[in-house]
């Protein structure tokens, strides 16, 4: 197995911000995305990582602007490296998302369509969550009876917050609001459509939008394994803890060694590594029908 490509340095770009995944860099007046194979939780770089993650991001994400582009278009311009970093080919090779330039709005727009994560340990404290009340008697990983939006805002330091819809349109305007929330809850309804007939449940994801002059577009990645929680349909059973494909597993173990963010970030087992990345190359193969 090759290296994780932790991070790397293009000097012929003019590096705008090195993210908690992804190195962003100025390119011929739009932007170029590089999805590296790091790893974050609990919205902290973590400093391990899984080889070949950034490609399965890219090219998950691509898929999905394509498959859901009648919904909202997407900042997506290609993902073909760029004429004249032909010489970084090796380390850019299937990891590059060459992308307009956009305005990025402050918020997480987050789907849930079950009951879990935090939604769960909220609901279970205050029969509740994010203000919402979806029924009385419901168990870890039910079914919603209805897809929830859960807007969050996101935090320049530390834990994204969740905020009120009253919030939430003040923030991104009424009307606007309106629109995304709306936008989003159709990206959940056809992603879950369409992952359903693959055998997956799409539990809950979050959404991302910028604006290109008054267009609102997607934006960073959609319907993936860092932004998703995937159940496998024929290991699913509410009531208990579901086997997820995705970075559940290393949630998990950081939260069974006492770390949630705070303070020095524990070393992360090979075990652990391993298993997340066989999860992703599984749940990327379900999804695109092919390997990356």
């Amino acid at each position: 197995m090759n290296t994780p490509l932790i991070d790397l340095d293009l000097p012929c770009l003019k590096l705008i911000e090195r993210g908690k995944v992804r190195n962003i860099y100025e390119f011929e007046g739009d932007v170029l995305v590089v999805a590296t194979d790091r790893l974050s939780a609990f919205d902290r770089r973590v400093g391990a990582g899984v080889e070949g993650k950034g490609r399965i991001l890219t090219a998950m994400t691509a898929y999905w602007f394509a498959e859901l582009s009648d919904i909202r278009a997407s900042y997506m311009v290609s993902c073909d490296i760029p004429e004249g970093l032909g010489e970084y080919s090796g380390l850019l090779s299937g990891r590059t998302m060459l992308t307009r330039r956009v305005s990025f709005l402050p918020i997480e727009f987050v789907v849930r369509g079950y009951l879990y994560g935090s939604a769960w340990r909220e609901y279970q404290e205050k029969g509740e969550f994010c203000g919402l009340r979806p029924g009385s008697g419901m168990v870890q990983g039910e079914r919603l009876p209805e897809p929830l939006f859960t807007p969050a805002m996101k935090a320049k330091k530390g834990r994204d917050v969740n905020i009120s819809e009253d919030e939430y349109s003040g923030i991104v305007g009424e009307e606007r609001g309106r629109r995304l929330k709306e936008a989003s809850i159709e990206i959940f309804r056809r992603a879950s459509s369409s992952l359903g007939e693959k055998g997956i449940i799409l539990a809950d994801t979050k959404i991302e939008f910028g604006l290109r002059g008054d267009e609102e577009v997607i934006v960073n990645e959609l319907i993936t394994p860092d932004s998703s929680r995937f159940w496998l349909k024929e290991r699913y059973a509410p009531g208990r803890p579901q086997e997820s494909m995705d970075k559940q597993p290393l949630r998990d173990y950081l939260q069974s060694v006492g770390w949630t963010g705070e303070g020095t970030v524990p070393d992360i087992p090979g075990d652990v590594l391993m298993d997340i990345g066989r999860r992703y190359r599984k749940i990327s193969r379900m999804v695109t029908g092919r390997d990356v």
